[in-house]
């Protein structure tokens, strides 16, 4: 693990910049070879006994990112992205099907019984049509 210097954060080995903060940790990557001296290593202080409370009571979210208690997260992972819905082709094979049923419908009407009806409406205005011709 490398400890951030700048907001002391433990990150991954191998990490490029703080999870936390965003520092450079580039540069302490590279371990350093430690200097030949004669005094020992001196043992790292110990842990505060008590851990003091947030100074700053809101939420996470809300902090602005110069506060101490500030802590930047990974963000959740993305829903994938809503199906479109075809309305538009719904409509259209809505509109081809009433077309495909009224032509079949007046087909069938047209070759029954009410066909009757329709050769007399045609020759009725084709006799209305050759009486205003003659009338001219």
């Amino acid at each position: 693990m490398i400890a951030c210097p700048n907001c002391g954060t433990s990150n991954q080995t191998g990490s490029r910049f703080c999870e936390n903060c965003g520092a450079d940790l580039r540069s302490l990557s590279a371990p350093e070879s430690p200097l030949q001296s004669t005094e020992p290593p001196s043992a790292p202080p110990p842990p505060p006994a008590v851990v003091p409370p947030p100074v700053d009571t809101r939420q996470p979210w809300e902090l602005p990112p110069t506060s101490p208690d500030w802590r930047m997260s990974s963000l959740p992972p993305e829903p994938p992205p809503p199906r479109k819905r075809r309305t538009w082709l719904w409509i259209l094979l809505g509109i081809v099907g009433a077309i495909v049923i009224c032509c079949c419908a007046v087909t069938v009407w047209a070759s029954t019984a009410g066909g009757d009806t329709v050769e007399r409406w045609a020759t009725e205005i084709n006799q209305y049509m050759t009486e205003t011709a003659e009338e001219r």
